[in-house]
């Protein structure tokens, strides 16, 4: 193992033996290099490669006295080497490969782990370490959507807790929320009595539905003012609900809505925190998987 000086800092290289060591230069060409193409082809890499001038390479072992061996080496996670080397003298480099070349990073990722399994250039561990920076399209789309996802859940629940908190009866907004929860402690008739004062039901539908004695839906009015509308439906006229709908307004306001907020705003609120926080958290680790750092 030995470190290179780059562009892109100290980078770590890592050598390996492809094959036997040969005194004969020929053996490179006859057994050596076709092992270490098939290597290759196992690997997924594809390397033009510029064979030494075998005469002078048999000169050069004689000369050292030393054996030839032929070396596969990795730079990094970013370039594969072959070389022949003559004891400790400088490699003469038969073929490279720049892997950053390759931008699909799924072709890349599958280079690096089959380094992993057939050749200890590089561990699975680092092939991991790689991949948190290196995602392919697909992931890196995914981790768009998770993100864009929580961007809507972020207007969605902060909608929601700005609404809550100034939610009143008038005030609109909710209406069904709040009637599905009314309904789950028997208050809903409540809520629909109001509705049915506003969307002009007939005085005396009100009154059966709601006011009289043994409504099937009652309301609590006082009786002075339960009595009035009755008086006034007997006599042919037309009731005045207002100050029973201001009533039952105050009522749903005071009493419906306030335990409505209790009970709905803390989970939003909380996730609204979290969504504030993780999301600036989750866009930093989109850059960092795409930055090919």
């Amino acid at each position: 193992m030995h470190v290179i000086n780059s562009e892109k800092g100290i980078e770590v290289a890592k050598s390996e033996a492809v094959g036997a060591e040969f005194d004969q230069a020929d053996r490179l060409n006859v057994v050596w290099i076709e092992t270490a193409k098939k290597l290759l082809r196992e690997l997924g890499i594809t390397m033009t490669m510029k064979m030494p001038d075998e005469k002078k390479l048999q000169e050069n072992i004689d000369k050292a006295k030393k054996k030839a061996r032929l070396f596969i080496t990795l730079v990094g996670t970013d370039k594969v080497t072959l070389d022949v080397r003559i004891g400790s003298g400088t490699p003469v480099l038969i073929g490279s490969v720049d892997l950053t070349a390759e931008k699909d990073m799924t072709k890349r990722r599958e280079i690096l782990n089959n380094l992993a399994r057939k050749t200890g250039l590089i561990t699975e561990k680092e092939v991991w370490k790689w991949q948190e920076t290196h995602y392919d399209e697909v992931e890196l789309a995914f981790f768009r959507g998770t993100i864009q996802q929580m961007e809507q859940d972020q207007v969605k629940f902060t909608a929601q807790r700005d609404m809550l908190n100034k939610l009143s009866f008038d005030g609109g907004g909710m209406r069904h929320e709040l009637k599905e929860w009314a309904a789950k402690k028997s208050w809903k008739h409540y809520i629909e009595f109001v509705e049915a004062i506003d969307e002009g039901a007939t005085p005396k539908k009100v009154f059966d539905t709601y006011v009289k004695e043994g409504a099937p839906q009652p309301v609590n009015l006082p009786a002075a003012m339960r009595q009035a509308i009755e008086h006034a439906l007997a006599n042919g006229q037309a009731p005045n609900f207002a100050d029973a709908r201001t009533l039952i307004v105050k009522m749903i306001d005071v009493k419906f809505i306030s335990a409505f907020k209790k009970e709905l705003l803390p989970p939003i609120v909380k996730e609204v925190e979290r969504l504030r926080v993780d999301i600036p958290e989750k866009r930093k680790q989109y850059a960092l998987a795409s930055s090919g750092k």
